[in-house]
């Protein structure tokens, strides 16, 4: 039974002087704390051990608190004749940790929901995080493979060309060093394997109090896009092709009647370059620029135009 208390006892607890010695410590008991927490305690103290753990206890006016205890046995002659309990009220403190655990599990969470690839950096440059985009991407399977350690080595030591890219012209760490953000709409992270995967990337600095803790970094797989540009590119040159293979002179225009593009054969029949004949007025090369003009609003508002002749003048003179 308690044969001693503090004020610190009566004031967490609710119990005054009266009410508490002489009773049992099973009053404060909420009955959830685990019966194996109270059997391990017993053990040790039966064998004349020290014990430290921790109750989930009731107040006297019913409310919950949690409590760290380390209690000890004393002895006299050998003999253990009372019990001696240290305890702290730490309610809040749990509560502040599982609200933080709950605060991490949700940025985890968001984390692993976003298509980008993500990772973090403490002010040192060593890896804090990643979620699964970012392991889906680069083809690794396990994010502790990066935990604590120096991330650029591993995805972004090298450009495309295999020109090494050193620390301190990496834009994400520059993040840390020049506390700015940084956008890279082109280059390549290298995955498991060995092979570049081409890349756009964002990164942050993150600033607590004034001070640089770390960066986070986001990253999207541009392999498609890249695909896409290439596929466009190779079109557009097919196209090219075909309109120098032309004999016959070919102008594109936009509404206002402006020359946008030109193939040689328009060049030599104008005698004029070009750069001189793009974003002129197509219709200033004929002898009747009225009629060119009536031809090229045809063709915009009917999508078409056939036998519709035109007299085009060379600046000879010729026609």
């Amino acid at each position: 039974n308690i044969e001693f208390a503090n004020e610190a006892f009566f004031k967490i607890t609710g119990y005054d002087h009266d009410e508490a010695i002489g009773r049992n410590p099973r009053i404060l008991q909420s009955g959830k704390t685990p019966k194996q927490t109270f059997a391990d305690m017993w053990a040790a103290l039966r064998r004349g051990e020290s014990w430290r753990g921790e109750f989930v206890n009731r107040r006297k006016d019913g409310s919950e608190y949690i409590e760290t205890a380390l209690i000890s046995p004393l002895h006299h002659n050998g003999i253990v004749t009372h019990y001696l309990a240290i305890k702290e009220d730490v309610t809040d403190r749990k509560r502040a940790e599982s609200a933080l655990r709950e605060s991490h599990q949700q940025m985890y969470s968001l984390l692993n929901s976003m298509a980008e690839g993500a990772f973090g950096l403490d002010s040192e440059g060593n890896c804090q995080f990643v979620n699964r985009s970012f392991l889906r991407i680069l083809g690794y399977d396990d994010a502790q493979q990066f935990i604590g350690k120096p991330i650029h080595p591993i995805i972004h030591h090298s450009h495309a060309d295999g020109r090494p890219c050193p620390l301190d012209e990496c834009p994400i760490l520059g993040s840390l060093v020049h506390r700015r953000e940084s956008h890279v709409s082109q280059e390549v992270f290298w995955s498991k394997t060995g092979e570049a995967v081409p890349v756009e990337y964002w990164s942050q600095p993150l600033i607590i109090d004034g001070v640089v803790s770390g960066v986070v970094a986001t990253f999207i797989d541009i392999s498609q896009r890249k695909q896409a540009e290439q596929a466009a590119q190779r079109a557009a040159q097919y196209a090219r092709g075909l309109i120098e293979a032309s004999l016959d002179p070919l102008v594109t225009i936009n509404a206002e009647g402006k020359i946008t593009d030109v193939n040689t054969a328009t060049e030599q029949a104008t005698g004029l370059d070009r750069g001189t004949l793009i974003g002129s007025d197509f219709a200033d090369y004929f002898t009747d620029p009225e009629q060119a003009r009536a031809g090229y609003r045809l063709v915009f508002s009917q999508g078409f135009v056939t036998d519709y002749p035109l007299a085009l003048r060379h600046p000879s003179g010729k026609l």
